[in-house]
């Protein structure tokens, strides 16, 4: 079931390139690799982050455009390295994510799919024991100022409150008012869009 994974799909899409030059063709992505493939008149041309800014895909059956940006982001070693991230949210703050394969088992017939954005991506590889072994599509968030300085977020809810900075006590209660949970992507696209209201005041 892999290949259904958006990563491992083409994309009508464009790509900026380092120079400023844009190309458009058919686009695949690997955010394992930090790298784009783009398909133009038959020819597979690769880019690594370091060589381009920003390309967007049109998921046409969603009709939905994904706009991705290279950042600098210090990975666990400590090195600071371009990034691919995929925006959620534009603002004072910007919401990031970037997705990655996550596996969970459980017994035969319980299902729990994974949404975002209104589509859902469920995969199942039944293992001879009659458990479910699902293969789903998982994101890791991030905060970015204006700066483009970039902070991985965890899913404890203080702990994000803290990260956006200002206007903590009406965050808090529109987090509570809204029952929005911090781990999920739409939610915290919402939070982050309601801070940058907050900042724009």
């Amino acid at each position: 079931m892999a290949q259904d994974f958006p990563q491992s799909q083409w994309y009508e899409g464009s790509v900026t390139l380092d120079d400023g030059k844009t190309k458009n063709g058919v686009i695949k992505y690997d955010l394992d690799a930090n790298s784009i493939q783009i398909a133009i008149n038959s020819k597979i041309e690769t880019y690594h982050a370091s060589q381009f800014y920003t390309f967007s895909i049109i998921m046409q059956e969603d009709k939905l455009k994904r706009d991705f940006y290279v950042l600098p982001f210090k990975n666990s070693a400590g090195y600071e390295r371009p990034t691919i991230f995929e925006l959620i949210a534009e603002g004072t703050k910007s919401l990031l994510a970037r997705e990655y394969i996550a596996t969970t088992t459980s017994s035969a017939g319980s299902y729990s799919g994974y949404s975002r954005y209104g589509y859902r991506y469920p995969y199942y590889n039944p293992s001879p024991m009659g458990n479910t072994t699902r293969r789903y599509l998982a994101f890791r968030l991030f905060l970015a100022d204006d700066q483009g300085n970039v902070v991985a977020l965890n899913s404890k809810k203080s702990d994000v409150i803290e990260e956006l900075g200002n206007h903590q006590k009406e965050l808090k209660r529109f987090v509570k008012h809204e029952k929005l949970k911090v781990d999920r992507v739409a939610d915290m696209a919402k939070l982050v869009q309601y801070f940058n209201t907050l900042e724009n005041l």
